[in-house]
């Protein structure tokens, strides 16, 4: 599944982010729930699966999470009981559905995610609000001009299908350090058009993924491709990640060669 999911910062605050196996599973859960509504057909019925839900088996969810399906139903249950999903058995599968999914996921400023319940919430931190005026700075106004968000966000997609592990946290910010490598690549690749520049833009994050140097490929992000470009294609340029198939990116002025 492709795309990115919005975590708020208040997710630290929350007793799963102490827990690594338990904050992967739910990250899982969120990756795998509907973006938009769905109809499922489990034997000879059609199921309606809305947005922020999703409709698989306990055996399913097992192997996403690299366990048993009753290590998965009493997950299930502990966040059930915290008002964080909600699940249904349809026959051998098992409706879930997570909570305040559209009011965490609609905006990428939400205050609260759908682990934060009612009785739970809390007005921001002096820090909090101080954070949040900086990061709105951040917006996608600093995309530079002439480039159209769609395609900003079409990097961003590209970027997520070969780092699908990346999680994003501010958008704005991603949506600015997409709009700057693409201003850097144009520079350096002149002459492709959207398709070709959107492709080279891909080879170019599989090489990262693949990069020499371990901690630049441990903390590979928009951001650092920007902001260390000329040391990273050094490194693409020295290495020995060279993908075997470069037909490609034949039109691309090779930044390794």
């Amino acid at each position: 599944m492709e795309g990115w999911i919005k975590i708020d910062r208040s997710l630290r605050k929350h007793w799963i982010w102490n827990d690594d196996k338990k904050l992967k599973w739910w990250l899982t859960i969120l990756m795998e729930v509907n973006f938009e509504d769905k109809k499922v057909l489990i034997g000879n019925r059609v199921y309606d699966c809305k947005r922020g839900e999703s409709i698989m088996s306990l055996r399913t969810w097992a192997k996403l999470f690299n366990t048993t399906p009753k290590t998965v139903k009493t997950f299930f249950l502990l966040l059930s009981n915290d008002s964080i999903i909600e699940t249904q058995s349809i026959g051998i599968s098992t409706h879930l559905k997570v909570c305040n999914y559209d009011t965490y996921q609609e905006s990428v400023n939400a205050k609260y995610t759908p682990l934060t319940t009612q009785s739970k919430q809390e007005l921001p931190t002096t820090k909090e609000r101080k954070e949040s005026k900086e990061y709105k700075k951040e917006e996608p106004e600093k995309i530079p001009a002439g480039f159209n968000v769609n395609f900003i966000d079409s990097i961003i997609n590209e970027f997520l299908t070969v780092f699908p592990e990346y999680i994003i946290i501010t958008l704005g910010k991603e949506k600015a350090m997409a709009g700057k490598l693409l201003s850097v690549w144009k520079k350096n690749n002149p002459g492709l058009n959207t398709e070709e520049t959107l492709k080279s833009l891909r080879v170019h994050f599989e090489h990262c993924k693949n990069i020499s140097d371990d901690w630049y490929r441990t903390n590979m992000s928009l951001s650092l491709m920007v902001t260390k470009y000329n040391q990273i294609s050094k490194l693409l340029k020295n290495g020995s990640n060279k993908s075997k198939d470069s037909r490609s990116s034949k039109r691309v002025n090779d930044l390794w060669n």
